[in-house]
């Protein structure tokens, strides 16, 4: 995508384009009315990239996420409110085919954790300061360590798999320089995530014992305490995927009959989301407002972008250039405290590419 100066005059990196597009907005569960004030887009690809994923934007506008290049070397990125794109790599990634560095969240004020493969394949957490600073670093007798995501005071959470114990993988806390504090549900058989919010709460998704073929959700709270929950009587597959500064845990879940289907759980209520005329419907970030951003199937199995706030009113998001047939479309997967919103999209040629709406 060659690069092109929107109708303000401001260019995105080396290599944005700006569109604009008017927001459509509906309410949950009923026909669709015409949104208010239009957003305005922006999309944008690091230099060198094939394929673009956006995971975080903290309260800036900083953008974090994961690229690809030609060699299929994975790389993490920026980019700031200004558009300005950086790659980064950690200390130790591999620099062949499938290797490299993967981001896995950002805080509010701008740390970014994630993870690293390196030339033997093996998975190595990283911390980066909000000045760039890199720190590895491994759990003990751990043959896999992945930074899932960070919070304002550099608590990472993530997972790990102990090659001395079988199982797993299973939750851990890291804090640099400080004890690290592993976790698991008590009728666990893998952790597949930790979510972690300001005040050091988490969230997240694991397979239950026995080789069950079942997903459940579980809540850890400051003092170590684990609650488990599904999403739904009928879930078969609860999948959190963020938590907020005041412990609502967003995410989707699988009913018994295979139907994706968003949740909110605040409290001990979960609250089941549905966007009108759906086929299916996802939830991916939650913020401090009890905002949600996701996306959604149509009958055609293309994908939408949305957002829902805590009135239920439905904002929906589609980058122009995204592509219209089955599997294509707009991602969002990211929403910081001021309503922005970031993610990807596949535009008509299979193509990869991160997006930003203002």
């Amino acid at each position: 995508m060659k690069s092109v100066t929107g109708s303000d005059g401001v260019r995105v990196g080396q290599s944005g384009v700006f569109v604009l597009a008017a927001a459509i907005c509906f309410g949950l569960l009923v026909p669709a009315a015409n949104a208010g004030a239009p957003s305005r887009i922006i999309t944008f690809d690091p230099p060198g990239a094939v394929h673009v994923w956006a995971w975080g934007i903290d309260s800036a506008g900083l953008i974090a996420g994961t690229y690809y290049d030609s060699s299929t070397v994975y790389h993490g990125y920026t980019m700031d409110a200004a558009g300005n794109i950086t790659s980064f790599d950690a200390p130790g990634a591999g620099t062949c085919c499938d290797e490299g560095t993967y981001t896995g969240g950002i805080s509010e004020n701008g740390q970014i954790c994630g993870s690293y493969s390196d030339s033997q394949g093996r998975e190595h957490g990283f911390y980066m300061s909000s000045s760039g600073l890199i720190t590895t670093f491994d759990l003990s007798n751990s043959d896999g360590t992945v930074g899932r995501s960070v919070n304002d005071s550099g608590q990472v959470a993530g997972t790990y798999s102990a090659n001395s114990y079988p199982g797993g993988p299973f939750g851990f806390l890291w804090t640099l320089n400080g004890p690290i504090d592993t976790f698991e549900p008590t009728d666990v058989e893998t952790v597949n995530n930790a979510l972690i919010n300001s005040s050091g709460e988490v969230a997240g998704a694991y397979n239950i014992e026995l080789k069950v073929l079942k997903t459940r959700g579980y809540f850890r709270a400051v003092n170590g305490s684990i609650t488990t929950f599904d999403a739904s009587p009928t879930a078969q597959y609860t999948w959190p995927l963020s938590i907020n500064d005041t412990g609502s845990v967003a995410g989707y879940f699988t009913d018994s009959h295979g139907a994706n289907h968003g949740f909110i759980r605040a409290g001990n209520t979960i609250t089941q989301i549905d966007i009108a005329g759906a086929t299916a419907t996802y939830i991916w970030a939650i913020n401090a407002s009890g905002t949600v951003v996701g996306y959604y199937t149509d009958s055609s199995n293309v994908y939408h972008g949305f957002t829902r706030d805590t009135a239920g009113n439905v904002t929906v998001i589609d980058v122009s250039y995204a592509g219209t047939k089955g599997g294509q479309g707009t991602f969002p997967t990211a929403i910081n405290a001021t309503g922005e919103v970031a993610g990807y999209f596949i535009g008509p040629l299979g193509d990869w590419h991160g997006f930003l709406r203002r």
